[in-house]
């Protein structure tokens, strides 16, 4: 929903009903993204989101 740039690499803000996550758009975080279907492919890293359905 909103991109952060932070000079060194942007943070996506990814937004599903109340709950929101800022993921770092980094190669070890972000693995594709799909403009057309509007997806986010990542990987889960321990500490950067709770045990919740993204």
């Amino acid at each position: 929903e909103e991109i952060i740039p932070t000079g060194s690499n942007d943070i996506y803000v990814v937004r599903k009903g109340d709950q929101e996550w800022m993921l770092p758009m980094i190669d070890t975080v972000v693995k594709s993204i799909d403009l057309e279907k509007n997806k986010l492919i990542f990987h889960r890293i321990e500490g950067l989101l709770e045990d919740t359905t993204v």
